[in-house]
């Protein structure tokens, strides 16, 4: 992890989460979905996204 970034450093890698919502509203999830993380852990990946879409 970017341990230059607090946020950053203070997530364990060990707490593997996946969380998916279905189009009718329901979500499924596994692993540690229920710990709390920063944003900046999924941002980029949703911006690089939206960047290739075109958006």
């Amino acid at each position: 992890m970017a341990d230059d970034i607090p946020p950053l450093a203070a997530v364990s890698p060990d707490t593997p989460a996946l969380a998916v919502t279905n189009v009718n509203g329901r979500t499924h999830a596994a692993g540690y979905a229920d710990v709390e993380f920063s944003i900046l852990l999924v941002s980029k990946q949703f911006a690089s996204a939206a960047a290739v879409m075109g958006r």
